[in-house]
């Protein structure tokens, strides 16, 4: 008899990767005082199915910083499913860059 599984199930947001980049999207606002720039984001997906850290490693303005922060402290982004090592739920990291380009 043989039983095959998946080595590796990766983690998954809530209605998937085109949904959460939607999201985001659709909440981050730069106005036109933000400052070129990328802002680069590492997120930590917990074993529990959560959203367990979010680190903001480098970012353009202060004012972005908070939003972002804001973001992502909302309900909406805490649904996911963990990521899987034969089946037995694991932590997982990803990051996001956000670009700002500064209207002239």
């Amino acid at each position: 008899m043989d039983i095959c599984i998946e080595p590796f199930d990766n983690l998954e947001f809530k209605g998937g990767t085109n949904a959460f980049r939607r999201m985001l999207y659709n909440k981050f606002k730069a106005d036109k005082n933000s400052k070129s720039g990328e802002n680069l984001i590492r997120i930590t997906i917990g074993r529990k199915n959560n959203l367990e850290l979010v680190e903001i490693v480098k970012y353009s303005d202060e004012k972005i910083r908070k939003q972002i922060e804001g973001i992502f402290s909302l309900k909406d982004f805490s649904y996911w499913s963990s990521a899987r090592l034969y089946r037995i739920p694991v932590k997982k990291q990803f990051e996001i860059s956000i670009f700002i380009d500064a209207k002239k």
